[in-house]
C-alpha cells in the first residue's frame, strides 16, 4: 500500500467502473474507490467551506455514493470522480453559508502560497495581482448563480473538462458550455477585466 494523503491507498489494477461493478457482488470491493478518492472529495469541501465539516461531508458522499452504486453510469469514462463531484456539489448546495465561508478560507490560504506543497486552489489565488482585485473577484462570483459558480470551480480548481462537469450535473455538455460562457462573460463585465492572470487561470476559455 502506498500512501496518500489522509488514507492509503491499496494498489488495484482495475479501474473505478470495474471497482463499482464488483461491488454490487462484494461490497467490500467499494473501499477500493474510497481510498482512491476521499481525498479529493474532501479537498472539494474544505476548498468551499474549511476544513471543519469537509471530512463529514466528504464520507457523507461516500456513504450515498455506496447506497447509489447500483445507478453509477461509467459512460466513456473509467473514473468515478465526476460521479463523485456532482454528489458532493448537490450536498454542497444544501449548505446555506458554504460559499462564504470558502471564500474566507481561500483568503487564509493566499497568505500561505510561498508555502511548499500548495494546492491548486491556492495556486490560483496566487496569481491574483493584488488583494484589491481578488476582493473584486470574490464579489462577482458571488454574483452567479449556484449551479454556474459550481460548473466554473469545478474547471478552474478540480481540473474538470466540460464533458466531465455535464457528468457530474447529468446535463448535456452544450449546457455546461452555454453557462460557463455567460459565467465568464458576467464576471469580466464586473471586473473590467483587462487581466491575464484571472482570464487564463480563474476563468478557462477552453476545456473541451
Amino acid at each position: 500500500m502506498r500512501r496518500s494523503g489522509r488514507y492509503r491507498v491499496m494498489s488495484d489494477s482495475r479501474s473505478d467502473a470495474e471497482l463499482i461493478e464488483a461491488s454490487l457482488r462484494r461490497p467490500v470491493e467499494f473501499g477500493y474507490v474510497f481510498e482512491r478518492h476521499f481525498d479529493a472529495v474532501f479537498r472539494f469541501f474544505e476548498r468551499r467551506l474549511g476544513p471543519g465539516p469537509a471530512e463529514d461531508l466528504a464520507s457523507e458522499v461516500f456513504r450515498i455514493a455506496y447506497e447509489r452504486r447500483h445507478d453509477y453510469q461509467k459512460g466513456d469514462s473509467s473514473s468515478c470522480r465526476p460521479w463523485l463531484y456532482g454528489i458532493s456539489t448537490n450536498l454542497g448546495l444544501k449548505e446555506r453559508r458554504r460559499f462564504a465561508r470558502h471564500l474566507a478560507a481561500v483568503d487564509r490560504a493566499a497568505h500561505f502560497v510561498e508555502a511548499d506543497g500548495v494546492d491548486h486552489a491556492t495556486t490560483v489565488a496566487a496569481r491574483v495581482h493584488s488583494e484589491q482585485t481578488w476582493t473584486r473577484l470574490q464579489a462577482a462570483l458571488v454574483t452567479l448563480d449556484d449551479v454556474s459558480r459550481e460548473m466554473l470551480l469545478l474547471v478552474a480548481w478540480e481540473d474538470l473538462s466540460y464533458q466531465d462537469v455535464a457528468k457530474a450535473f447529468e446535463v448535456p455538455v452544450g449546457t455546461v458550455r452555454s453557462r460557463l460562457h455567460r459565467a465568464r462573460a458576467r464576471l469580466r463585465t464586473l471586473l473590467d477585466v483587462g487581466n491575464p492572470p484571472i482570464t487564463n487561470s480563474s476563468i478557462p476559455e477552453n476545456r473541451k
